[in-house]
């Protein structure tokens, strides 16, 4: 079981203040708290294992999992580039706020005379919130018929899930965006394993999968009120969608001779999703009608895919410590069903699907052992191409969001790892990675908002060809240590150190100026004293991120601003010390 209390590292500045757009309502300041994300949670696990037999063994796990926030951009922060050092919003500046990546924001929740009745969704009087919970079954079954053994894995997944943002990211409010979805999954996968002396194996098995998500969001744009139902929300948008995929696959592995294995594999995929897609209200009031599908007009998508995908690998292994390789892969993600914050008139039954993403490649590597077994290393390069990457796209002024393929990325890169144990006590391990990785063809890329023509936007749209694809670093390294000390009397106590390095990369998919995130280095530390037995006591004093770097995951251009030098982006977590204590039975 665990219980965790967080009153969050992001300064919330905002206060109450006269509304500039609605006067005679004042806007409340920051009522869903000073600091975010503010967060409780609570979590149980329980594992259940049987063996009734040698040749028979069960296991059996749940899961389930609670949190409440303080909204959904509680990672977040506004930030500025070029000539701008004051946050505004339309042309109005933000009282209390900052242009600087500092951990400080002011952002208001929204005022409690818009937040009566709402369709379908909780709205907390106006204050900002984040509410969920999930729970997790599964249960492995393995029998054994002498070289067979039959595994079956049955999974079941319910997440619930509600809460609010402030969709102007600001102190001024004008936007609030609640929804909740409900989700269910049932998952279940058999597979045949041998385990023969001869040179040939092979592994069959099949997998299946069905899951139902009912999703409904009802946005609130400028505080428009609708008198017949009371309430200020634009529409009431829902989405409710089943998926249902299916596949079976195979693999074999053969000993050519005594050094050289030939191993194969073959996955068919069928994957059917269909959705409702409709708005169950419209404020006729709403300014936003002109972009809003009428009251009641459905859309039944259906999205429809097979695939093929098989792989190869031939190894070389000379000896216990050398071994060789070279392979073909290919793999398969399906498309599906993107739904919007507000469904519009100009979707169809096409423009809200997306189509699936393919990849093929090669890879040849190297595994070794040296040093009396000491030192152990790989380096793999890798060559694929990936055709319709699945895209993420955000658009500020329409406040939608969209999935997308681009036509084709291509990676190249390197990797290797290596570990290096000198004594029983003491060891060292090291990553390093270089990854090339460019659009071979993205033409259909949207524009940031104030993107010219000179500056490549034609139509509302850019070619980012041959630029990297967004959170592609081209470097990753990482390397770091373990010391074991023996204390006495039964106890010991391991010292821990790691970094990490990322080199820059580009947060966003429309390539917008303020999305580049520089190069950072990341110090993590631990010192643990526990009982030489696995059960027993354990205390840990644990550092994370001690350098305290501060970097960029996501980013878009802040909307109802006027100003594309403006943005809003979702930070890391900053450095952390925690005093963990544990006990295992």
């Amino acid at each position: 079981m665990r219980a965790s209390k967080m009153d969050g590292w992001i300064k919330n500045v905002a206060v109450p203040i006269e509304n500039p757009f609605q006067p005679g309502v004042a806007i409340p300041g920051a009522r869903h708290g000073k600091r975010s994300p503010e967060t409780e949670e609570y979590a149980a696990r329980l594992t259940l294992s049987w063996e009734p037999s040698p040749d028979f063994d069960a296991e059996a796990k749940l899961m389930y999992h609670d949190h409440e926030g303080n909204g959904r951009t509680g990672y977040g922060e506004t930030f500025c580039i070029g000539s701008t050092t004051i946050p505004t919003q339309s042309g109005i500046p933000i009282p209390n706020a900052d242009c600087r990546k500092d951990r400080v924001k002011a952002e208001s929740s929204i005022p409690s005379q818009f937040a009566g009745k709402w369709p379908e969704v909780d709205v907390k009087d106006g204050v900002l919130y984040d509410e969920g919970e999930f729970f997790i079954a599964s249960l492995r079954l393995n029998k054994r018929f002498g070289a067979l053994e039959l595994a079956s894995t049955s999974g079941y997944y319910d997440q619930n899930e509600a809460g609010s943002y402030n969709a102007d990211y600001g102190a001024f409010a004008q936007a609030l965006v609640p929804s909740k979805h409900d989700y269910r999954q049932f998952t279940q996968e058999i597979r045949l394993t041998s385990e023969f002396e001869g040179p040939f194996n092979f592994m069959v098995g099949g997998f299946f999968e069905d899951g139902k998500r009912y999703w409904v969001n009802a946005p609130d744009l400028f505080h428009t009120y609708d008198p017949v139902f009371d309430t200020y929300a634009d529409a009431a948008s829902t989405s409710d969608t089943d998926t249902r995929s299916i596949s079976f696959f195979g693999a074999v592995n053969y000993q050519l001779t005594p050094t050289i294995e030939l191993s194969g594999g073959l996955r068919y995929s069928k994957d059917k999703k269909s959705a409702v897609l409709v708005n169950k209200y419209v404020n006729p009031n709403s300014i936003a009608i002109g972009g809003l599908r009428a009251q009641g007009d459905a859309l039944f998508p259906v999205y429809k895919d097979d695939n093929l995908s098989p792989e190869v690998t031939v190894s070389w292994k000379p000896s216990r410590d050398h071994l060789l390789f070279a392979a073909y892969k290919t793999g398969y993600k399906a498309g599906g069903i993107s739904n919007d914050a507000l469904l519009s008139p100009a979707a169809t039954v096409d423009t809200v699907k997306f189509g699936n993403e393919e990849v093929e490649g090669f890879e040849v590597g190297y595994k070794g052992t040296l040093a009396d077994g000491t030192l152990q290393f790989d380096v793999t390069g890798y060559y694929y191409d990936y055709k319709g990457l699945q895209v993420a796209s955000y658009d500020v002024d329409a406040l939608r969001s969209r999935i997308f393929n681009a036509a084709k990325v291509r990676t190249t890169g390197v990797t290797a790892t290596a570990t290096f144990q000198p004594t029983d006590r003491l060891s060292f391990n090291g990553n390093l990675g270089y990854n090339d990785a460019e659009y071979v063809s993205f033409e259909n890329a949207a524009c940031y908002s104030g993107q010219t023509e000179a500056e490549g936007c034609i139509g509302g749209f850019q070619d980012n060809s041959g630029k990297a694809p967004n959170r592609a670093p081209k470097w990753n390294l990482s390397f770091g240590g373990n010391y074991l000390i023996d204390l006495g009397g039964g106890w010991n106590s391991r010292i821990s150190v790691s970094t990490s390095y990322s080199s820059s990369y580009q947060t966003n998919t429309d390539f917008a100026p303020g999305g580049v995130q520089d190069g950072y280095w990341l110090l993590n530390a631990s010192v643990r004293v526990a009982s030489d037995e696995d059960k027993g006591l354990e205390l840990a004093l644990i550092g994370r991120n001690l350098t305290n770097s501060y970097y960029m995951i996501y980013n878009f251009q802040q909307p109802f601003t006027g100003n594309p030098e403006q943005y809003y982006g979702v930070f890391n977590r900053p450095r952390e010390v925690a005093l963990q204590a544990s006990f295992r039975f």
